[in-house]
């Protein structure tokens, strides 16, 4: 893998809190910036599956750089975020943002 995918100077952490279900909830994110977007103005967020969190967008259980960082390598800036509490009440879906 080249440089550019393996660098960690590429990552920025970010985290924010939100109340729900009477819980707090710390939602965690890397971002992922190039050094020269390929596509200016697209961006992309990264979630996890259930029961996973943001490492698996990071690097594979193998060491390989995964998801997030090869989006980053071609120039796509991404956040990457772990989203705990993420099965909707019964009131419906709720609606995530993220302010960095």
């Amino acid at each position: 893998w080249s440089s550019d995918v393996c660098s960690s100077d590429l990552t920025k952490e970010a985290t924010t809190r939100f109340n729900r279900n009477g819980y707090d909830w710390d939602i965690h994110g890397t971002m992922y910036l190039p050094e020269k977007e390929s596509v200016p103005g697209l961006a992309f967020i990264v979630c996890h599956g259930n029961l996973g969190s943001e490492s698996f967008m990071d690097r594979t259980p193998d060491g390989r750089p995964s998801f997030s960082r090869i989006l980053a390598s071609q120039g796509i800036p991404n956040i990457a975020i772990t989203y705990p509490g993420h099965h909707a009440p019964q009131d419906g879906p709720v609606a995530l943002v993220l302010a960095c």
